[in-house]
């Protein structure tokens, strides 16, 4: 009895350290680059401990035509001084199996934040040309406004030499949020909106 009772305190101190949440979107746009035409569900789960956060998180589009749009990644963080770090696998199932290197693109991201929040991201693994996206972001009066950009040609992110890949604005109430995003590389615009359950 005694060993069941310590197996539910430490299972229970467990998952008070983790935390899982989900959103649903109009459509999923990342920095700047749509994935699909279809609304999409995007659960998460993570794991801190020792000033750790360990995490998957996923995108799965509602749409039986855009089935094989599924994103599920895995990521690592922490934060030295104040400065956030983040290393994170990408892997898309349509490209192979899990356990197979080749369908897995490692980056790792810093970011920092002092009067303005600025991401510098580097993709360090299956990436020769070592894509590279820079974000710079401002809150005023509850409106975000952020524009983000590439060093240089990527096919990761689509582009031919050094570009903007999003420009736009995002502002929440409650659980909802709104963000309009210009991608003037691609000349392509989007107004999206996502609920998140927390």
């Amino acid at each position: 009895m005694k060993t069941l009772t310590l197996l539910t305190m430490l299972l229970a101190n467990a998952f008070s350290q983790a935390e899982v949440n989900a959103d649903i979107a109009s459509r999923y746009i990342w920095r700047g680059l749509a994935s699909g035409d279809a609304p999409v569900v995007q659960p998460s789960i993570e794991y801190s401990k020792f000033g750790l956060n360990i995490g998957a998180w996923a995108s799965y589009s509602i749409s039986s035509v855009e089935s094989m749009n599924v994103e599920n990644d895995f990521y690592l963080s922490t934060s030295i001084a104040d400065v956030d770090i983040t290393l994170t696998d990408y892997y898309f199932p349509s490209a192979g199996e899990l356990f197979t290197m080749e369908t897995h693109t490692f980056e790792l991201m810093l970011n920092y934040s002092y009067l303005v929040d600025l991401t510098l991201a580097t993709n360090i693994y299956n990436d020769d040309q070592y894509s590279t996206y820079m974000q710079i972001a401002k809150e005023i009066d509850g409106l975000t406004l952020f524009v983000g950009g590439v060093a240089s040609e990527s096919d990761w992110y689509g582009t031919k030499e050094p570009a903007i890949i999003e420009l736009g604005a995002k502002a929440s109430k409650g659980q909802f949020s709104v963000s309009y995003i210009l991608n003037p590389n691609e000349k392509k615009n989007y107004l999206t909106l996502v609920y998140s359950f927390k």
